[in-house]
């Protein structure tokens, strides 16, 4: 074998081997799909529950957005 051949070899294992087992790659993959579902349905469910919610607390359209964002986001993000 040459040092040619054989560097070669280490770049086509390194290339192939990944960070972590496949199984460890599989868990990161899951978990960002469900943490992008999740963040993505949040996002419409506000799209939704917002012109029910603006009369029934009172406040206009542009009150809503700061406060649909301050007490129902960022408490879910932090969760992430």
């Amino acid at each position: 074998m040459t040092a040619a051949s054989a560097s070669e070899e280490n770049a086509a294992q390194s290339s192939t081997a990944g960070f972590g087992t496949k199984r460890y790659r599989s868990y990161v993959l899951s978990a960002l799909t469900l943490i992008y579902i999740l963040n993505f349905v949040d996002r419409g469910l506000l799209a939704v529950v917002g012109p029910e919610l603006v009369p029934e607390l009172g406040i206009s359209d542009t009150q809503f957005g700061p406060v649909s964002y301050t007490h129902l986001t960022l408490p879910t993000s932090d969760l992430v």
